[in-house]
């Protein structure tokens, strides 16, 4: 009848004997390794991180002044043409803006 199915469990089938016991085993021996090796996953994280920042500052400090030394010599040079380049500061005009403003009535 419907009332003997509800007698077992059908996970406790499942899940019982030696072969739960090693799933069981497995992980906890995951879980433990995993928090284990966090710690050091971290330290890691932050030990990269670290270096990542200083080198990266001293890498940018230096193509700075690599860019610096070239607007220098470039603008101690004297002007061989004296064309105007086409996108002059003088040459461009905005447009002034046509879309639509809507302001907040409180009331």
């Amino acid at each position: 009848m419907i009332y003997r199915q509800f007698q077992q469990i059908p996970l406790q089938q499942r899940f019982a004997g030696p072969r739960g016991l090693l799933a069981f085993i497995a992980g906890v021996a995951v879980i433990g390794l995993v928090l284990l090796v966090l710690p050091f996953v971290l330290l890691f994280g932050v030990i990269a991180l670290i270096l990542l920042s200083l080198f990266g500052r001293l890498y940018l400090k230096r193509q700075l002044s690599r860019f610096n030394s070239r607007n220098a010599a470039n603008s101690a040079a004297p002007e061989a043409d004296t064309q105007v380049p086409p996108f002059a500061r003088d040459s461009f005009t905005p447009t002034p803006h046509k879309g639509r403003t809507f302001e907040h009535e409180p009331d």
